[in-house]
Formats: structure tokens, sequence, C-alpha cells
């Protein structure tokens, strides 16, 4: 066994070199090093069970004891501590291969690629089974071409111009379905096609000549071009005439006949075609009507009777706002390659601004019937896929909607004559990785033909840096300055106290003098304001906001959308209740099937599914169904426990009842039916044809948030079984993850209490990571800063210029903390393995013989604590990759220290108070903090369903 641990121990060694030879030089492919990598855990194994019959460690160990004066160590080779420790020892090599996978910087190979596809690039056992695949077969693993691995650099560039003879043809065969034009059909000559129409009968199809024009075209022109097409191929009598041009401007003379030689020719320009073929009427009243009539929240007042007009910042005008209208106006005027992405945070009127453009463009063209200008076309984002299919596939669905042929709306936009508003961006499906977003991207920018004008509207966080925002927006500067395409982003300013007051001018006459005074005395309730889509939820419950200002409760977003959802509910049942009454019905029937309690939590569990589905607000009918057939049998059986409200109890018994003669299927779909009527949820054409969605995003964030303080509520709820159920996601930290803003809303419902969400072996492994980097910033971070300068300063000799002489001291100070991170705690821990095998031995442990540890050499006791302690500090903050905890923490946080006016003076000083929130349970702002507030509210109605058992 002597000889297996010394054989076991050198090819071990061997195998940690090569795994850090691998990790530096990064020559290899990933395949290679995760083989290495399992192979080195392989390897410690086997060192590690050999050592439990070898002294090869009590060896070393004792010489140094002698060495120091303290005398030889007798003692025998541990049985019971080597192989968990060398079972941790393989976890921290696991970890530290896992780490280098996703951090790896190579070429990727082909079979990288293709388990990319998978999301797998980064799994250890993926790339190793990938690997020893391809040692089985004899097979290499090539290097992925440029065009394969760097799907970053790959950026479809806007379509090149069309030639105006392919347009014109495609416009003409679209708004004359008879017309029949082959693509062999262009005579270069004459610069016509030849083609044909088809009449009542096959024998009446007529031959057409269709001359292709720059201008509109006047009579002697014609004549000219008609007599010389008749001296080469003689009397034209039989064909039918065409002539066409693309628009010069809004106030052409309307099309006709004209008479040149004896022929009668009709004449079309392409604004003519896209109306002949295209009836923008339907969709231009859709626009009116909602801006119109669509009424805000339970108010009477309508978008359109409560739009301001916003102000944006541009990178070019930093703190100087101008106007959204009269940049929109100016822009449109420009003839440039410039597009605009407009982004805001959740409610700033993003939506609302982008279609009151739309409204005004649909009320000029309701009026004069003419198309003067660039076509807004409103297109959501929502849900969509646009790098799943072609352009004209992409409009398909949108131009149902309005009935349009989505080959002319198409046309439109090649023609440039349309404004393409691609509205929420940060809905994409798929949009959580960077592949899906740069493919989705891509697809958009196909439709950015000359002269068409995009607009893009989303949120600024949804990128995941600024290199991929200028990459994807294309917002670099060399692109403006080389005459590309390229993309200015206007950032929405917040409404102010005027702005706000402008928007309350068709609200009740109490509610808006009360918002006005509100805004004045109070700096809290003017920043929620200062939010277009909180007017609306503040108007509606406005006797509620009164009545907690007398009780001086604090007022926040949460606070409002809550009493706001609540309203929603109960005002729905009113509605009912007076529709009964009016409609004579026996009194007590009800037209809703379940109590107000439990629709609000299904709705609850409905956002809960989205969040879960990764859906950004849309969720189909279908999922909504099997929702409700998941959770049926638990809310069935909750009505029997103990400590459920008799609301409840009661209404579902009555359900129950009422519904006993059918099916278990109809039940649900009868549940289903009244949480897609009865509630928050309105249809999402955007999404698709059966999808439903909550009014504003917000709403959404907010039951998230909602959905995690009642799912980590130490009541310890009832009603999180029904929120298991409803989803297979079950880490709440990854839903916290993927909807940031609803971290926001999730403060103002739990408090500063931060045990709630974050686990207590989190939180202690958290305290230690902080501990880290406290020591790396007060240690690590000054040493390697001094020798960053000192490098680069004699790299300046060299001639290194400025920029990169910061950027080259930015990757050297970073270096060490990296070494740190990756290589210590493994090396640390499998010192500690080395050492403490030998030190212990089973009898020790057991007590069947005196211990020699503690009593016959004192010098292994102060070794093995010193090793202990720096194998804890180390490994217990590696163990577990808490990237998504540590971010939420840290955000949580940073809410909370916002809204106290707290802001460390240092990181170093941030982490200090991290480290102590952590510890004791409550963020901790560095002076004393009383957090009084009653969040129970936000547990409603979860509280309602109890906590108790089953009654029988």
């Amino acid at each position: 066994m002597l000889a297996l641990f010394y054989v076991s121990a050198f090819i071990f060694l061997c195998s940690v070199l090569l795994f850090f030879w691998m990790r530096w030089r990064m020559r290899a492919s990933k395949g290679r090093f995760a083989l290495t990598v399992v192979s080195t855990m392989f390897t410690c194994l086997l060192a590690g069970l050999s050592a439990m019959s070898s002294s090869l460690p009590v060896s070393i160990a004792s010489k140094v004891s002698v060495a120091l004066g303290f005398g030889p160590i007798e003692n025998g080779v541990p049985s019971i501590l080597v192989l968990p420790l060398t079972i941790a020892a393989m976890i921290m090599i696991y970890r530290f291969g896992v780490t280098t996978v996703k951090s790896w910087d190579a070429p990727p190979r082909v079979s990288e690629v293709d388990l990319a596809e998978k999301h797998l690039e980064n799994s250890i056992a993926a790339l190793t089974l990938e690997q020893l695949r391809h040692l089985i077969r004899s097979q290499t693993d090539p290097l992925a071409s440029d065009a394969v691995a760097n799907w970053k650099d790959k950026i479809s560039e806007p379509p090149l111009p069309i030639p105006t003879k392919d347009l014109l043809r495609d416009m003409l065969v679209s708004a004359i379905s008879e017309i029949r034009i082959p693509d062999d059909g262009w005579r270069d000559d004459g610069k016509h096609w030849v083609g044909e129409i088809l009449g009542l009968r096959p024998e009446d199809t007529q031959p057409i000549i269709v001359f292709i024009c720059d201008s509109r075209p006047s009579k002697p022109e014609m004549e000219s071009r008609l007599n010389n097409l008749g001296k080469k191929f003689g009397e034209l009598d039989e064909f039918r005439i065409f002539a066409v041009h693309m628009s010069a401007g809004p106030y052409e003379a309307t099309p006709g006949d004209i008479e040149a030689s004896g022929k009668s020719i009709t004449l079309f320009s392409s604004r003519d075609l896209i109306l002949k073929g295209l009836d923008l009427f339907n969709y231009a009243r859709s626009i009116i009507d909602t801006f119109e009539k669509t009424r805000i929240g339970g108010t009477s007042a309508t978008l359109g009777g409560s739009y301001v007009d916003l102000q944006v910042d541009t990178a070019a005008k930093e703190n100087l706002p101008e106007d959204l209208s009269k940049k929109l106006t100016a822009w449109l005027a420009e003839q440039s390659g410039e597009h605009v992405a407009l982004t805001g945070e959740y409610g700033q009127g993003k939506s609302t601004a982008l279609l009151k453009l739309c409204y005004d463009w649909a009320k000029r063209f309701v009026e004069s019937g003419v198309i003067g200008e660039r076509v807004p076309l409103l297109i959501e984002l929502r849900g969509q896929s646009p790098s799943e299919t072609d352009p004209l596939g992409f409009l398909s669905p949108w131009c149902a909607r309005y009935r349009l042929l989505p080959q002319q709306v198409l046309n439109l936009i090649k023609a440039g004559d349309a404004v393409v508003i691609f509205e929420g961006f940060d809905e994409l499906r798929n949009a959580g990785r960077a592949f899906y977003r740069h493919q989705h991207f891509n697809a958009l920018w196909r439709f950015a033909y000359p002269g068409t004008k995009i607009i893009f509207t989303g949120r600024p966080n949804f990128f995941l840096d600024q290199e991929e925002a200028n990459r994807t927006l294309r917002n670099q500067e060399s692109r403006k300055l080389g005459g590309d395409a390229f993309t200015s982003i206007w950032r929405l300013r917040k409404l102010d106290p005027n702005q706000i007051i402008s928007a309350c001018r068709n609200y009740e006459k109490v509610v808006r003098e009360g918002i006005e005074d509100a805004i004045k005395t109070n700096p809290d309730f003017l920043e929620i304001l200062s939010r277009p889509s909180m007017l609306p939820v503040v108007a509606t419950i406005w006797n509620d906001i009164h009545y907690l200002q007398e009780g001086g409760a604090p007022l926040t977003g949460a606070v409002l959308i809550e009493k706001y959802i609540q309203a929603v509910f109960s005002r729905k049942e009113a509605e009912l209740e007076r529709d009964r009454i009016k409609h004579d019905a026996p009194s007590g029937s009800r037209y809703l099937i379940l109590p107000k309690q439990v629709r609000e939590l299904l709705t609850i569990c409905v956002a809960w599914k989205m969040s879960g589905l990764k859906a950004k607000n849309t969720i189909a009918r279908s999922d909504i169904t099997e929702l409700v057939r998941e959770v049926y049998e638990t809310l069935i059986s909750t009505s029997k426990s103990v400590g459920v409200s008799p609301t409840i109890s009661e209404g579902l018994i009555e359900f129950e009842k009422r519904f006993a003669d059918e099916s278990p299927a109809e039940r649900v779909e009868f549940i289903a039916a009244e949480i897609c009527s009865a509630g928050l949820l309105v249809p999402d054409a955007a999404g698709g044809a059966t999808n439903l969605r909550f009014p504003h995003k917000q709403f959404f964030e907010f039951l998230i948030a909602k959905g995690v303080a009642i799912k980590t509520s130490p009541a310890q709820l009832i009603a999180s079984r029904l929120l298991e159920k409803s989803s297979n996601e079950t880490k709440v930290v990854l839903r916290l993850d993927s909807e940031p803003n609803s971290i926001s809303y999730l403060a103002e419902c739990i408090g500063t209490n931060i045990n709630q969400i974050i686990p207590p072996m989190r939180r202690y492994i958290l305290r230690i990571s902080i501990i880290q980097l406290i020591a790396f910033y007060r240690v690590m971070r000054p040493i390697s800063k001094q020798a960053a300068y000192a490098f680069v300063g004699a790299a300046d000799k060299d001639g290194i210029d400025s920029e990169e002489r910061e950027f080259a001291m930015q990757k050297f100070e970073r270096l060490p903390s990296k070494l740190v991170a990756s290589a210590a705690p493994m090396a640390i821990i499998w010192i500690f393995s080395l050492f403490v095998a030998g030190f212990i031995g089973v009898y020790d442990l057991i007590g069947a013989k005196e211990s020699t540890l503690l009593s016959s050499n004192p010098f292994l006791l102060l070794i093995l604590g010193a090793v202990l302690a720096a194998t804890s500090y180390a490994a217990s903050a590696m163990f577990f990759d808490d990237s998504e905890y540590s971010d939420l923490t840290f955000t949580f946080l940073r809410i909370h220290w916002a809204k106290q006016g707290v802001s460390p003076d240092s990181r170093v000083d941030e982490l200090h108070l991290a480290y102590w929130s952590l510890a004791k349970g409550k963020v901790q702002f560095g002076r004393p903090h009383e957090d009084d507030v009653d969040y129970s509210c936000f547990l409603y109605p979860a509280e309602e369903l109890g906590s108790g058992l089953k009654s029988g």
C-alpha cells in the first residue's frame, strides 16, 4: 500500500501540474482540460485511499518536528478523516475546473460549438464525455471556423438599397394581384418589364408592359419611349401599358391614365401602389381608438386626456433635456442613417410616448387619406423571437391583427416609407442569453432599409455591459463618422412636478388637488409619481392613500400597487353585483365562482409561472389551464385546513357543490377562465393569439416580489405550496436575477430582514467571501497596484501610450485576485489533507489510546490549528457558486441604503456594512435605524389560507 501511495501521489502531482499548466496556457481544448480535471479528481481519490495505510505524511512531519526540537512524531495513519478530506479536495478541484472553463480564453473547438447549442459548453461532464468519444473513435477536434465560433463578430448589416425596378415591380404585383411579371421579364434597353394580367377566362389574359420611370413621366416622355419600342417590335395594340415611379413628395397628382401615341397608359407612384394594396385605415383607426378611448387604471381619464410630452437626455447634450416630440420631428426630417434607441426604467412612458407619435400620424392620415410621410409601425416585441423567422414571417402575425398584407407592409419598409418601432426589446423571448440577444437584434436590423427609420425601446439594464450595448445597437462613434447605420441612445427623464400636475388635468378635482399638494410636501411621493404609469394607480386608490398619509404610514411603490390590485379585484365584484341587480338575478347568486382571495392568489401563481418560464409578462392560455390543473387538489384540500378564512372555506365548498356533476377537467377549465377574465390579466395579441399579460410589466414584477415574500415567510404559509406546484423553477434567487426590478419591490415587501431571502449557509459563505474581499482590498490590492505601476512604468520606456498603459495596469491589478481566488483554496485544502492524514489516528478519535496530538507534541496542534483555520477560511467560500446570491444581497442592501441616504465612502466600507448586515440578519446603515413598518399587508391573501393542518 505504501508503494501504491507513492505512485498515486506522483500521478496526482503530475496531474495537478498539467492541470495548472493547461489553465495558464489555455492552449488545449476545453474538452481536454475537462478530461484532465476528471483525471486529477480520480488520482486524488486514489491517493487519498492509499494514504490510509501510508506513513509518508507522518515521516515528513516527524523530521521537521525533530529539527525544531520537539522530538519525533509517532502516530497512526488516519482512516476516518482521510476520505472526507479527499472528497473535499476533489470538490475544490472540480470548482476550480468549472471556474476555469467558464473563463476559458482559447480558440473554440467544433465540439464546444456543438455543445453550446445545448447550453452545455461549460459542463465538465459533457466536455469530458465528448473528449472521450473523440479518443475512442481516434478523431481530432479541430478548431471552429471564424464563421461558426465568433458569433459576436457576425453583425447583420442593414440591407442594401433594392434596385428601383425590382421594388416597383414588387409593389405593382402586390397592389394588383392579377398581374404576373417573371424575374426574366426585364428589358434593359427599354427600361421596362414584360408580363401579363389575368382575365376572367384564360383567353382573356393580356400581355402588359410596365415602364419604370425616375419621376412622374410627362406625355412627351412616354410618347418617345413608346415610339422607340414600336420601331423595334412593331405595333403594341395587344399590350396593356403601365408606368410606375417612385414618389417624390407627399402631394403628387392622383393616379390615372394619360394618353400618348394613341395609347392609354395607367400611371402609379410608389405611394399610390402602397395605398392601393395596403388598407392602412383600419390600422390608423385602431391607433386612434387606443389613444383616445383607453381608460387608465380605475379613473375616467384616457391616455390622450392625461398625456404630457416627455423629455430626453442624449450623449451629445448630457444634462440638457430636450422635448421628445420636437426631437422626433427633427430626426424624422433628417436623411441619414441614424436610428434611435429610446430607453427608460419601468413605467417611464416609453410605450405611450411612441403611441402618441403613431396617433399624430393616424389623425393626419385619416383626415387626408394621403401617405405624405413615413408610416409609423408600432410592433411589440414581447415574447417574440425574430431570429427564428424571416422578415415576412415576423411581420405576418402583426399584420393579421390589422388585416394588412404582410408583403405590402414589407414593401412599405423597403421603399423607405416607414418608421419601424420595435417596442420592448427587453421582453424578447430567450433574452437572458447574450447569444440570443445578438441573434434577435441581427434579425431586427434586417428591417433597416435605406430611408426607413428604426426606433428601439427598452430598459437600459437589458444588456450585459456597455460593450454589448454598443455592439448590438450599433452605437459606436466610428459608425456615425463612417456614414454607416448607427443608433443614438435617448434616455427618458422622469416627470417633474409641473408635468405631473398637467398629467392629472382630467382626474377628479379632489384627486388632482390632493396629488398636487402631496408632491409638494413629500419627496418620496414625488419620486413615485415621477413615473407616469404610477399616476393612474394613485388616482384609483386615492382614498386609501389619504388614509395612509393621515396615519403616518410610509408610501412606497409596493404599497400603492398592492392597494391598486386589491381595488381592481374588489371593483370587479362590485361591477358583477351591479349586473346581478340590473338583470334581476336571484339574491345571493354570483357570476364569479371563486372567492376574491383565491382569484388574487391564483393570479400571483400566474406571475410565478410566467417567471419560471422566463416569459417576460406573457403567458399562453393553455399554460394557465395547466397551472390550475397542478394546484387544483392542493387548493381544494386547503379549504379543509385549520385557520383558513371562512370566506375562502365556504367559497370553495360552494364551488364543489355547484359543479359536483362536472368532471375535474371541466372544473379546472372553469377556474382558469375566471382567472383570465375576472382579474388583472388582459389579452396579449403580440405574445400570441391566446396569450395574456398584466397591463404593465411593473405589476408582473411586483407580483413576483410578493410571491417571494409569501414563499420565504417565516410563517410557512400553506399558500407557498401553491407556488411550488405552479412552477418547476425552485430557486427563488434565479427569479429575482431574471427580473432585477422585483428586488426593489421585495425590499419594500419584507423590509430590512435579509434573513428571509438568504439561507443560513449562504449567509455564512457570503460572510467568508466578504472577509476575503476585505483582506484583498486591504493587503493584496495595494501590493498589486504598486507592482502594476512598476511594471507599466518600465514598459513606458517602450513607448506605450496612456490608454494602453491604463488598460495594462488594470489587467495587472486583477491578476493577483484571480490567482488567489482560484489556486489558493485547492492548494490549502490539499495541504490540510496531507498533514491531517498523518496527525490523527482512528484510535485517537474513538479514545482507544492516549492522544498523541494533544499531549505528546504541541507542535502538531499549532500546525493543525493554523492549517484548519486557513482551510475552512478558503474552502467554505469556494464550495458553492454564490454569484446569484451575492448579486441579490448587494442589490437588496444598496436599495435600502439609497432609501435612507446612506452612501458608503469606499468599497471596503460597503463590504463592512454588508458583512454586519449578514451577521445580524438585518440591513445595517452604520447608524441607529428602527424598522417598525408592518409588512403583513403583502402576505395577503396568503395569510387567509393560514398554516394549519388539514382538519380531515
